[in-house]
């Protein structure tokens, strides 16, 4: 579990490092983030992290009928959108693997922007380490920044009404994410990502 001095630390340190995230301290509350693309996570005494949405729930503009939901996989590929469709869930589109980055815009355009742009630093990086699949980013701490935002990512996604789970592949593993388990890996993830990464 993560402790006061870990707890505060890991959202200051996200505030600091990722645009347009805000933390939010005081006394008598426990510390949270909150991200802009609705999202907040608190950080609490016991130890545990919670994600919850703020604000608005996209509606999906698909023809699908309303109890059918989508399940994705999210893992680093060059020239992708690093979304793709589980082939193991039944109701996913059949024949389709990756999710085309308009799909994703049309279905999710609060999330989207940011969401680009982490994958836009990720071809950057890609590039600049010419084209090597292992050590994309420079260094552990930028590698830990990208990871921890793309969690923070696909647990909003995972949270929206037409999707079932999410699949977030990282350096450490797969994380599979869904609205029931999300606060448990997110802990989990969140403590083995940051624990002992920087001083």
């Amino acid at each position: 579990m993560l402790d006061s001095s870990e707890r505060v630390g890991l959202l200051e340190f996200l505030s600091a490092h990722v645009n347009g995230y805000r933390v939010i301290l005081g006394h008598g509350i426990e510390p949270s983030l909150v991200t802009p693309f609705g999202l907040e996570i608190k950080a609490h005494s016991d130890g545990l992290v919670s994600i919850q949405r703020t604000g608005n729930v996209e509606t999906v503009t698909t023809t699908h009928s309303d109890n059918k939901t989508f399940q994705y996989r999210v893992f680093p590929d060059y020239q992708t959108s690093l979304v793709w469709y589980d082939s193991r869930w039944p109701q996913n589109p059949r024949g389709e693997y990756h999710v085309d980055q308009d799909v994703l815009e049309e279905r999710y355009p609060t999330w989207f922007e940011r969401y680009n742009a982490w994958v836009s630093r990720y071809e950057e990086e890609f590039k600049r380490g010419n084209m090597a699949h292992d050590d994309v980013f420079p260094n552990a701490q930028s590698q830990s920044v990208w990871d921890l935002e793309g969690v923070l990512l696909s647990s909003w996604l995972c949270l929206q009404q037409d999707v079932n789970a999410v699949s977030y592949s990282t350096v450490p593993g797969v994380n599979v994410l869904a609205a029931g388990t999300l606060n448990d890996v997110a802990t989990v993830f969140l403590q083995v990502t940051w624990v002992g990464s920087w001083p």
